[in-house]
């Protein structure tokens, strides 16, 4: 594995996201002990300095427990941290936990998160924030923001999310609580899709 061989390098020279894309080939194309050894090794050091998406993959592997142990504090704190750092697929998944959460501060965080990772791009949080809006689910009903972010994804090729038979009303499964997640949200805008 040549490209292998070149991410190494340039990871051992400091170049954070080749050290982050070397331990993405250990852990899906290689995938043995000693290769998911390596890569959560170079994960833990790039998370050290900051990178969102290393903490992200670090806490996918805690997922599996098959090479980190699944300590769901630490998971919790990594998903957080990595969606701080403005990982949207991070983004996402701390705004889903949180929508499984109870009560408004959580709703409304959710939608905060939910609006941070649409407005990186990611096409399935739009979606969501304009169901949110549409349904007034942790922010007020806005039809007309909902309408206009439906536009927004027509336009990129996304539909809107098929409508839930029964209405709105959702069962909500309790989720782990996220630590600051829910102030760190509190009064924050729903952030607009600004490209996708």
């Amino acid at each position: 594995m040549q490209g292998l061989d070149s991410l190494r390098r340039a990871a051992d020279a400091g170049h954070l996201q080749a050290a982050v894309e070397a331990a993405r080939i250990l852990i899906y194309l290689v995938s043995s002990r000693s290769a998911l050894s390596e890569a959560v090794t170079r994960l833990e050091a790039v998370e050290s300095a900051g990178h969102g998406e290393a903490a992200y993959l670090l806490a996918l592997l805690a997922i599996s427990d098959a090479v980190l142990v699944r300590d769901f504090d630490q998971l919790d704190q990594r998903i957080l941290s990595s969606a701080k750092a403005g990982f949207a697929p991070a983004q996402r998944a701390l705004a889903l936990m949180l929508g499984a959460q109870p009560g408004a501060r959580a709703q409304a965080a959710a939608v905060h998160w939910f609006g941070q990772a649409a407005a990186a791009g990611d096409v399935i949080s739009a979606q969501l924030v304009a169901e949110r809006l549409r349904h007034g689910e942790g922010t007020p009903v806005d039809t007309t923001a909902a309408e206009a972010l439906d536009r927004q994804l027509a336009q990129a090729g996304a539909s809107r999310l098929p409508s839930e038979a029964g209405g709105s009303s959702r069962r909500r499964r309790p989720a782990p609580r996220l630590p600051g997640a829910g102030s760190a949200a509190e009064g924050a805008p729903v952030a607009r899709v600004s490209r996708m």
